[in-house]
This record gives C-alpha cells, sequence and structure tokens, in this order.
C-alpha cells in the first residue's frame, strides 16, 4: 500500500481533489473532495492493516 499522504487544498485551504490519508497503516482514505464535501467513490478503512474489501473498509458514493 501507498504510505505517502496526498492532501490538496484549494486557495481557502478547504480540501479539493484527489486525497489519500494514512495514519500508522491502520486508518486510510482515499477519495475526492470539492471544496471540502466529499464527491464521488471514496474508500475509508479502519481496520489494522487491512486492505479494500477486507473487514474494515467502508466504501461510499456521494452525488452532490
Amino acid at each position: 500500500m501507498n504510505k505517502e499522504n496526498i492532501v490538496p487544498k484549494n486557495s481557502k485551504g478547504e480540501y479539493h481533489g484527489y486525497q489519500e490519508w494514512y495514519v500508522d497503516n491502520v486508518i486510510w482514505y482515499r477519495g475526492c473532495h470539492k471544496n471540502s464535501q466529499e464527491v464521488g467513490y471514496n474508500e475509508l478503512n479502519y481496520g489494522l492493516n487491512s486492505g479494500v474489501g477486507e473487514g474494515g473498509t467502508e466504501i461510499n458514493f456521494f452525488i452532490r
């Protein structure tokens, strides 16, 4: 798993664009934001060292 955080923000400091966040390889998030609101498909995982689709993975789709 890639462990590099990708956290772009717009000129107002709001999360904007593709995001990848990792916290000690336990909590991770991948998805998109538009002006700090989640949009489209995203994945959130709270499981210890688990991958996509394993225990702890939450997948959401936001239409705004």
